[in-house]
Formats: C-alpha cells, structure tokens, sequence
C-alpha cells in the first residue's frame, strides 16, 4: 500500500509537504464523518467478488482521486446523481464532486491510484480494458489530473495473452525512477517492447518501458499488494500465490524480493499464514522498523523490518464472555496505509479487537481471553514503529464488506473508502472523511480578478494580463479559461503565485490563427475555493500566420556505429519562432529517402539497420508552425562491418500444455550478443526433432493443427538477425 506521507500539496507548487497524524498530545480525529459527497453502484467484475465500491483514494493539491467499481457520484439520498464510471475527482476541502474531471475508464474498474512526484501524472491500474479506447492501456496507465484525458507519452499496458480473461493491475508504489506494479498479468507492453513478468513488475516513472533485470517469478495466484521498504532495496508482495522463482517455503502469500534483480530476500523468516487453508494476504505497509501484513482470518501480523521474524499480531472477533468462537464477529483486514507516525487498517470487522498479551502467538493456539478487547468499527489506527493499537483512534461506520481503501490528508483529515451506508446513524456513500474535533474548514472565495486584458501577445500567441486578488487566507493560483462562443469555457490553464509574475500573466500559445477567443480568469486558494469569474475579454490570434521555414541543418554525419545502431549527429537549426524537431529520413540508394523518424534533439540513433546495408540519411528540421527545412547534407554509412557468427543461447525450460483442442508452448528467453529476432518451433511424431512447425517472435506458440490422441514431441530453436540458429531446446512430448 501507497504511503500518506509524502504528496504534492498543488500541481503548480514545488514544495512537498509531510502528513502528520495525531499524536498523543494532539486532538484526535472525530468518530463522525463529515458531509460529503459519494459513490454509489457496483460494476459487474470479473476479478473479484467483493462489492465495494471503492477501491483506491490519492490525492493532488485540492483534489481526491476516488477509484473503484462505482457507476455514479452522489450528494446524498434526494440530491444530485450524475453517471461516473470507476474514477472520479473531489474537492479535499468540501468534498464536492469536480464534474470538469472527465476521465474515461471502459471495460473494468480502477483498483490503485499514484500520483507521480511532480503531481503532473495520475497512473491508476485495474481491471479495465483501456483507457478512452487506445492501445496498450489495459490495466495500467497514466492520466492528466486536471482533465482525466490519457497521456500519449506514457504506455504500460498489462496482458495476458493465454487467458480469455482480463489482465489485473491490483497494487502500484513509486520508488526512486521506477513505478511497481503488482495484480495478474504475465506480460507489459509498452510501445514495441513485449515483455514477460509473472504479477509483479517495474517499469520507468517517465516512460513506462519496462524493467528486464527486475524480474520475480510469482506463481499460484494473484498479488494484491506491494511495498518497498524504505531504503528501496526490497520489495515487499502481498497476495494469493504460493511460490515466488519456485520458493514455496519463502514465498507463499508473502514475500520479501531484492530489488536490484528480483531474488528472493536471503536470511529471513519465511512467513506463516494465520490458517495454512485460507491465509490469503490483502495488504503490506513497511515502516523503518517493521513490515505489517494484513490478510484473511481477521488478522494483521507486525514483522521485523530486518528479519521477517513476526514480533506481534492483531486480531478482530468477540470475546468469549459473548461467544465462544473467538473469529465470530471479526473480519478479514483488507487495507494498509502509512499516514506520519501512524499505520491505519481497514476491514470489514464490526466487533472487537484484539491485541494479544502473547505477542506474535498465532490463532488457533491463542485463547479468546488471552489480551484487550476493545470495540472496532472497520477502520484501526496502530503505531508506525512499535506495532501497537491506538485506542484512543475510534470511528463511528457501517457497512457489509468494510473498508477498502484509506488515505491521509495534507490537513489533517483522514479518507476513507469501500462498502460504507453510514457514520453515527447518516448517511455515508462508500466513501467518507474524518477530521479533528472543531476543525474549522475555509469556505470563503478569494475576491474576483479584475481587469482581464490583452498584453500584446506576438502573431502565434495570445498573452493576458490582470489584477490580482485577495482571500481570508491566501490566494494560491489562477485559473484561466478558453472558449470560442463567447461563454465561459472549458479550464485551459492554471498560474501560482509563485510565479514571477505572481500569477497575474498567462500566454496562450495554442490559439489557432483567425480564430477568437473569449477568456475568462478565476482565483482559487488553497482550501479550493474559486472565486467568482472575471470579466469575459474576446480576443482573436494573429493574422500573420508564420510561412518562414528554418534553417538547414548543418554538419550531419555519423558519430558512431555498431551491429545493431547507427547513431546520426548534427548541428541546430535556427527558425524566428522556435524549431520545434527534426525528421529523419533514409534510403538505400544515395538520394533522400522516406521519413525514418523523429527527434526534438540534434540527434537520433536508427535502431533498424540491418548488418552490411549502407544507407543514406538526411534531416529537415520543424518548427511549431509546420514549416519544414531544406533538407540537410546527405550523410551515408552502414552498421559494423563485422560479421556476427555466434549462435543464441539454447532455449530452456520448454513447457507444453493443452489448451481445449490446441497445444500451448512456453520457454524462457534466450540471449544473444547482438539480440535474439525469433524463434522456430519444431514438431514430430516420433519422439525426435521434426520439421520446422512455424515461428514466433516472442518465448510462447500456440499449435493449433494438433490432432486428437496424437502424441507430438516440440522443440524449439532461436534465431538472431544475422540468421544464426542456438541449438535445440529439450524434447517436450503430449497428447492432445
């Protein structure tokens, strides 16, 4: 589970502030929820059969991120109901829905949300399909906070290619360059790159490619949760699975991986479930001093951070003065999360709590009596670096399947989210928050910008200037807002204080020639109030439309070149607006070919070459309007002329399974000194290496011409690009 402690206070901002909970000196969180707004509706689910409809909250400046399975936002029972499918946005201060947040979820729901240090990227993973339809978004995917609109820079998507089912992203955590990702899913793909990963996997914060040295085998079943210690050497997997790299003993519903390579954690206490039959593992939270795991049979059990060794456990139920059955009455613990010094659980328990007198003894050998009993509504709070249960942390929720999700607030509130009806008797839907006793919340508006004007913008932009205004406490921002029918329009950008300008200037650098606009500007602080919007000003862009075309590029030529890459270098155009990038082009006889690519930097590596071709390049440089260069120099030259003759390493670890009337192979990958291009699949019937069967790009083939009580025997060879062949795999025989 994802850490409170850390968050961007607003997108604009550079500071990063720290969530404190209460200490013992300080109010405690009142055991009433406060109004709010909701979620309400469960979506049909492939992957789980729990019905709560929230599964995630994250937050950015002002703003709460609500995911789940929901269907709808709500005001209450009689109010306003507006359609929302898995994902939508809150105000942190007053908890109203944010309907300008338009994200589009299709296919399954959102079960993790992460913000990404800069506060620029929402990345969110579930069970869904895609996100508004494009490709290599299923389970994973990284999203504009501010609209919900997909990035285009960012690709993870999560297969599984040998399954009619959806692929499941259950749990992510950022860590240093790296955002891990846990669920069900054996492959991610991210642009031209297919890799393999077993439920568990890291990819790049920035881009998405994933990581091949970070590779844990997890087998079994799902993950449901994972956390890096926070020193970032492991990494720590909850879930339903039995083995991690073949490791049952160390690797059975929980699990401790390096990682600098994914191995398992030498030297520690291999985990024991509560009951071997049933221990499924829903949640891990790392401290400095301690690893808490929560899971089925009503427990959560407090490891050492160095040694795994379990130094404490906590239970839910009834005590036996009330039943003798010491699990009646508890519930499964379902949800961690760090919140400053303190680690709050959700379950969905509505009894007592036990925190045994015996330490880290186990149920069933602890007795019901052995402890303190003290009631528990679905949400407990416990001490981050000791273990202990907080008795002075109490709220007041019903619900059936509990809590699912929790997080802590810059101010102090805490949010929580799952299957909730209510809180001391109100109305609570799904989702609900907890604020210190006599907290006094900001309503009021900053004053109105006033004096909305043109600044004299240049012929491809639209520069605005205005006068700043004044709030009880502080504004923090501007929003300003773009619109072609002489309205109020949709929100284009957001300017801080902070700037150099104080806030109070914004260029517009999109606007499209000939076209007018009407904008409009409005104060928010740091509470989210919005002040009332500013005068409406039309303006229209510049009728000098820029038909200058850059400067050639000079001197391009290769600076490098080996089997695989011919690395291209050249010096900067120069244009009276700005070069916006430079495409590259080739051929192979001498002339200006087709377009090869694209770079914003004066230089490109061609990752296509093939060994021994000579090829001819050029470059042209763009600039914002689309005017294109002459093309540059022509620079010709061709991949090492060394000739690569060493063979794949052998396939191994050649599996073969039956698939209703088809055969499925699967093999781990080979290697190559250059790179391995394929492979070739070979089938008989006489227990030998037969005829080539058919070929497969990727460590997996699916035979589907095998006939009925055949028996076949598959190997398998790889192939490089300079057409060099590994030795055979093993002999796999089967019957289909």
């Amino acid at each position: 589970m994802r850490r409170s402690t850390l968050f961007i206070f607003l997108l604009f901002m550079s500071a990063v502030a720290t969530v404190a909970a209460p200490t013992s000196a300080e109010a405690e969180l009142s055991p009433n929820a406060d109004p709010i707004w909701g979620v309400e509706g469960v979506m049909a689910s492939e992957s789980n059969n729990f019905d709560a409809s929230v599964w995630a909250i994250e937050q950015i400046g002002n703003v709460i991120y609500v995911g789940g399975k929901f269907t709808s936002v709500t005001s209450g029972p009689g109010g306003q109901s507006s359609p929302r499918l898995a994902l939508a946005a809150f105000n942190a201060s007053n908890g109203q829905w944010i309907s300008t947040f338009l994200p589009d979820v299709q296919g399954g729901s959102v079960f993790a949300l992460e913000a990404s240090p800069d506060g620029t990227r929402l990345f969110l993973a579930g069970d869904f399909t895609s996100i508004a339809g494009a490709p290599d978004t299923a389970g994973l995917a990284a999203i504009n906070p501010s609209t919900g609109a997909l990035d285009p820079t960012w690709r993870a998507g999560l297969e599984r290619p040998w399954s009619t089912r959806h692929a499941i992203g259950r749990a992510i955590d950022i860590q240093n360059d790296w955002l891990y990702v846990g669920g069900t899913f054996s492959h991610v793909r991210s642009g031209s790159s297919f890799q393999r990963h077993s439920r568990v996997a890291r990819v790049n914060l920035g881009t998405g490619a994933p990581d091949l040295a970070f590779d844990p085998v997890v087998a079994g079943g799902g993950v449901w949760d994972i956390d890096p210690s926070p020193d970032g050497t492991r990494l720590y997997v909850a879930g339903f699975f039995t083995t991690v790299n073949g490791d049952a003993a160390n690797g059975d519903r929980f699990a401790a991986v390096q990682t600098a390579n994914g191995d398992l954690v030498d030297g520690v206490q291999p985990f024991t479930p509560n009951l071997e039959s049933t221990g499924r593992q829903y949640a891990v939270i790392a401290t400095d001093t301690k690893v808490f795991v929560a899971g089925e049979e009503h427990m959560i059990q407090v490891l050492d951070a160095d040694t795994l060794t379990r130094v404490q456990v906590h239970f839910t139920g009834t005590p036996s003065f009330i039943n003798p059955w010491p699990l009646s009455g508890g519930g499964d613990f379902q949800t961690l999360e760090r919140v400053g010094n303190r680690v709050y659980a959700g379950c969905h328990c509505w009894s007592y709590h036990l925190e045994p007198s015996t330490g880290g003894q186990l149920f069933p050998t602890l007795q019901a009596p052995d402890g303190n009993w003290t009631p528990v509504n679905s949400v407990l709070a416990y001490e981050a670096e000791t273990g202990a249960h907080i008795e002075s942390f109490a709220v007041e929720l019903s619900g059936k399947s509990g809590t699912w999700a929790i997080h802590g607030s810059p101010n102090q509130c805490l949010w929580v989210g799952g299957q909730l009806s209510q809180s001391a008797g109100n109305w609570v839907g799904n989702m609900a928050r907890f604020c210190q006793a006599g907290q006094q919340v900001d309503n009021e508006r900053p004053s109105t910008p006033g004096g909305l004007r043109d600044d004299n913008g240049g012929a491809a932009e639209i520069a605005l200037r205005w006068t700043g205004s004044s709030d009880n406490v502080a504004v923090v921002g501007y929003e300003i807002y773009r619109s072609t029918n002489g309205t109020l329009g949709p929100a284009l950008a957001t300017t801080s204080v902070n700037d150099p300008s104080g806030g109070t200037e914004f260029v517009d650098t999109t606007p499209v020639d000939g076209t007018s606009y009407s904008y409009a500007v409005k104060a928010f602080d740091a509470a989210g109030n919005y002040s009332w919007r500013s005068n409406l000003v039309a303006l229209e862009a510049g009728s000098q439309a820029d038909t200058q075309r850059p400067s050639s590029p000079k001197g391009l030529a290769l600076s490098s070149a080996d089997l695989t890459t011919i690395t291209l270098a050249w010096a900067d155009s120069t244009d009276n607006v700005g070069v916006t990038g430079y495409e590259i082009y080739r051929s192979t006889n001498g002339t200006l070919g087709p377009l090869l690519g694209t770079s914003t930097t004066n230089g490109y590596q061609d990752t296509t070459a093939t060994v021994g071709t000579v090829y001819t390049y050029a470059v042209k440089a763009l600039d914002q309007a689309g005017n294109t260069s002459w093309r540059s120099n022509l620079a010709t030259g061709s991949t090492s002329a060394a000739t690569d003759s060493e063979r794949p390493s052998t396939p191994t670890g050649l599996q073969a399974e039956l698939a209703n009337a088809d055969v499925t192979l699967d093999w781990n990958d080979s290697t190559d000194n250059v790179g391995v291009t394929g492979y070739e699949i070979y089938r008989s019937t006489d227990g030998t290496l037969g005829p080539l069967l058919g070929t497969s790009s990727t460590s997996d083939f699916q035979d589907t011409t095998a006939v009925a009580g055949t028996t076949y025997s598959y190997a398998v060879k790889a192939v490089d690009e300079a057409g060099n062949t590994s030795w055979r795999s093993n002999l796999t025989p089967i019957t289909p």
